[in-house]
């Protein structure tokens, strides 16, 4: 069996240009997390992990506990397991909400038994995109109406601001989502009036933007003219098809190539066939 936990997270969990964790006693000492924050008394606080609040906000770990999964056994002894799991609480200092994250650790050929973390609590000091990429949030639950966490925070506060009013204003929910659009803009640097050249989909996903906006546009003035309950649910559907390929097909992608990449890598040194 050999140290795959260690040579996984070096070249998947590990942050950019991080040095391998080195074993000290019955810790893996990591290097300096970015976003990370330990106060004098120890305690460890995540930063931007917190679902409702700012970026910048901080979350303090609580408590962690640790599950292994399908043991692998040679000559009659536990060598390694398939997959780790860890259990963590954490508490957020703006809005006190307490938080559950899961966080899962499944390397092609398993973590060899020399690897497996001392202490589940070692979870927590993960910088904060690592822990987000290998992490899901168990509790509390996440509306099924609201945007993925990987949306600006700027454009899911729109969204929900225009949520609370699709079902009882038609225009002011066109109105909102128009402005979530914008925010999109924004954050892509693609200037108000340049959706025509916003090529984000060969199969013409800057047509449903412009569309939305046409959509805002009749919501705004007074005339004869009034967005139907029909068309808000097109609006929402497009909308979020946009958010999804803008953000979230990136994010998945990208998770899948490095899996693969780790793979043909492990591969290509003889440690798995």
């Amino acid at each position: 069996m050999v140290d795959l936990f260690q040579l996984a997270l070096y070249k998947h969990f590990a942050p950019n240009g991080a040095k391998l964790p080195v074993r000290t006693g019955f810790r893996i000492s990591w290097p300096s997390p970015r976003g990370l924050k330990v106060s004098t008394d120890e305690a460890i606080y995540q930063i931007g992990i917190c679902p409702n609040c700012p970026s910048r906000a901080e979350q303090r770990f609580l408590f962690a506990t640790e599950s292994h999964y399908g043991p692998i056994v040679e000559q009659g002894r536990i060598v390694g397991y398939e997959q780790i799991e860890t259990l963590s609480l954490f508490r957020c200092e703006r809005c006190e909400g307490h938080l559950l994250y899961l966080t899962t650790c499944d390397p092609p050929g398993g973590v060899g038994i020399d690897f497996v973390p001392g202490s589940p609590n070692e979870v927590a000091e993960l910088d904060t995109n690592t822990f987000l990429e290998i992490s899901s949030l168990e509790w509390p639950g996440i509306s099924v109406n609201s945007l993925s966490p990987l949306v600006p925070k700027r454009v899911r506060d729109i969204y929900d601001e225009a949520l609370s009013v699709k079902s009882v204003s038609p225009n002011s929910f066109a109105v909102q989502v128009g402005r979530a659009l914008e925010a999109i803009q924004k954050d892509l640097g693609i200037p108000k009036r340049g959706l025509e050249s916003l090529e984000i989909s060969p199969e013409g996903l800057s047509q449903l933007a412009i569309k939305i906006k046409n959509w805002r546009n009749v919501a705004a003035h007074s005339d004869d003219s009034d967005v139907t309950a029909e068309q808000v649910e097109e609006i929402d559907s497009f909308f979020r098809l946009i958010t999804d390929y803008v953000y979230v097909l990136p994010d998945k992608l990208g998770k899948a190539r490095k899996k693969l990449e780790l793979t043909a890598d492990l591969r290509a040194e003889g440690i798995i066939h």
